[in-house]
């Protein structure tokens, strides 16, 4: 026993032992990715508007139905269709 250690303790493990750490674990791959649709519903929701229905596209983008309260200014709760693209833009259309 090394001239350091207490008689109480235990000796260093012996070095032939290694760990990887070359790769993480194995996890799926929606642990990584963000659900899209519930963050869009969420975004579009905080502008006011009630989704009727959230369809994806081909380009990345979702389309969704929405209505709007009305209010004296928006007599009909227009715009009726809201689009959001993969780099954040929020296109609204009557």
């Amino acid at each position: 026993m090394p001239e350091t250690m207490s008689p109480g303790a235990l000796p260093p493990p012996p070095s032939s032992i290694t760990r990887s750490t070359t790769s993480p674990p194995a996890t799926s791959l929606g642990n990584q990715y963000p659900n899209t649709q519930s963050m869009t519903r969420d975004r579009i929701e905080s502008q006011g508007y009630t989704v009727r229905r959230l369809t994806p596209q081909n380009d990345g983008s979702w389309r969704a139905n929405v209505t709007r309260d009305p209010v004296p200014t928006r007599p009909k709760g227009v715009p009726s269709k809201v689009t959001i693209y993969p780099d954040g833009r929020m296109v609204e259309e009557p």
